[in-house]
């Protein structure tokens, strides 16, 4: 008896190790996808989310394979979240994730970078509409009703980088530090009058929190139109103009809010799948505060039936192309001295209203001494001085995607894709700069003038033994009879322009879809 007694213990011993060892093993394996569920249909965002044993340990590696090809696309530390955008453009504005199937695979890590576990999951990404759940053609207009508000987003980028033939592209890097940027917009559109059998709707644009930021250390500058309202006229075939162009006294009213114009003209007939038209369409060419809009020509085609927020959308891919147009574009290190930060907030609203934003423009300040005038004009390398957009010309091409919810009747979100090729004379990456001491900021004798002081300092030429330097052949002879008027000075060749791309983006979606 004692010894089954003992027996029995020891095998119950031996099971209890057994079972925490097979334990410990399913926890270091224990990685688990908790969304997307194996086998689900997915569209637009998706949120991807794993679990580990010790989370606070370590991090979780995502990849997304599609045909057994695809890379790691992010890791993440607890709580493992991802947001993958299955409608993701590469920067020719074609789309990285297809309809299809998908592998995501979720690989959790030590902090050491040891492997400790994976879980995978298929999912079937469709952002298209089945054929029978759409309709065979649609006629697009837009139509707002009474009271209607509308929320929208802006967020746009611009990125410099060398021509493929540029022959010194570090400096086209160095300029794209001080010149890169971001923009961010909000706004809301409120209906103060219905569409009408007369064909348009009257609107209050509520330009609330907007701004931009260039370089690695400028604070965020407020666009010209943050806080302001505006009246707009929308008619049915997607244009959108200033309801007032002119005030009373025949002046210009003023600029508008570009981000409420980018809109396409639609034509008068239904359209399906495959079908083109050719219209105005008004783009940004770069989402600076100093650029305008413009109207281009531009072919559109409907690419499919797509949906976008629960909405079913016409998806229309619209592509221009501009040669040698002249823009003002901001290509200087800027300084924020005097500029005013309302990055933050909410839009605004009409006067009267309890939540309209009150902001005032930033003031105006001289430049130091020797400028060229008060903050915003063009400087001459003077230290603190503004820095003012300056007209470049350009030849640019651009891919425009127009998510069109015909349920709706209105646009509810557009990516914009616009290259630029501009040649950028090199002194306009940073200060004057010259051989013989000058100092960034002095201003550089004319020719055969002499630097401040220096006459006084040389003797006369005809003095005893004075021997003149030998000058190249046909070189000018300033006071003193030296070559190219003054010490120091030489005969400098002209810089060969900068050859630089300027990659555009820029996405305008309804909030809250």
């Amino acid at each position: 008896m004692r010894l089954q007694s003992v027996t029995r213990v020891l095998v119950s011993l031996l099971l209890l190790a057994g079972a925490a060892l097979i334990t410990s093993r399913a926890q270091a394996q224990g990685v688990r996808l908790l969304s997307p569920a194996d086998g689900d249909t997915v569209r637009g965002a998706v949120k991807i989310q794993a679990t580990k044993p010790n989370p606070r340990s370590g991090w979780i590696s995502y990849k997304v394979e599609h045909g057994g090809k695809g890379d790691f696309i992010i890791a993440v530390v607890n709580p493992f979240i991802y947001r993958w955008d299955t409608r993701a453009r590469d920067e020719n504005g074609k789309d990285v994730y297809r309809d299809g199937q998908y592998t995501i695979t979720a690989t959790a890590l030590s902090p050491q970078g040891k492997k400790v576990g994976e879980a995978t999951a298929t999912v079937t990404v469709k952002n298209a509409i089945s054929a029978a759940a759409r309709a065979e053609s649609v006629r697009l207009n837009l139509n707002y009703k009474r009271h209607q508000q509308v929320r929208y987003q802006a967020v746009g980028s611009w990125e410099i980088k060398p021509a493929p033939d540029e022959e010194e592209p570090d400096d086209v890097y160095e300029l794209a530090k001080d010149v890169n940027g971001a923009m961010v917009a909000n706004w809301r559109e409120k209906v103060m009058s219905p569409t009408i059998a007369s064909g348009h709707a009257v609107l209050h644009i509520i330009v609330g929190s907007s701004g931009e930021q260039m370089g690695t250390e400028e604070e965020v500058t407020s666009l010209p139109s943050a806080g302001k309202v505006l009246t707009y006229v929308a008619l049915r075939d997607g244009v959108k103009r200033l309801k007032h162009e002119v005030e009373s006294c025949g002046q210009p009213a003023g600029p508008g809010f570009e981000y409420a114009e980018l809109y396409l003209q639609l034509p008068d007939r239904p359209l399906r799948v495959g079908d083109t038209w050719t219209s105005q369409m008004r783009i940004l060419p770069v989402p600076q505060k100093d650029t305008e809009i413009k109207v281009v020509r531009a072919k559109h085609r409907v690419e499919g039936f797509e949906w976008m927020g629960g909405h079913k959308c016409l998806r229309i891919r619209s592509q221009f192309k501009v040669d040698k147009e002249k823009l003002s574009l901001n290509l200087r290190p800027k300084t924020t001295a005097g500029e005013s930060s309302v990055f933050g907030g909410e839009p605004g609203a009409p006067p009267g209203e309890a939540d309209m934003m009150g902001m005032e423009a930033p003031p105006m300040e001289m430049g130091p001494p020797g400028g060229m005038g008060m903050l915003g004009e063009m400087g001459m390398g003077m230290e603190g001085a503004g820095q003012a957009a300056e007209e470049l010309e350009t030849s640019y091409v651009g891919d425009r995607i127009t998510y069109f919810a015909y349920d709706l009747n209105r646009p509810v979100k557009i990516i914009d894709t616009i290259t630029h090729s501009v040649e950028v004379e090199r002194a306009a990456a940073g200060g004057m700069g010259m051989e013989g001491g000058m100092m960034e900021g002095e201003m550089m004798p004319m020719e055969g003038e002499m630097m401040p002081g220096f006459e006084e300092m040389m003797p006369p030429p005809e003095a005893p033994g004075m021997e003149m330097p030998p000058g190249e052949p046909g070189a000018a002879m300033g006071p003193g009879g030296f070559p190219g008027g003054g010490m120091g000075m030489q005969t400098m060749k002209p810089a060969t322009p900068m050859k630089i791309k300027i990659h555009v983006k820029l996405e305008i979606s309804e909030v809250g879809l």
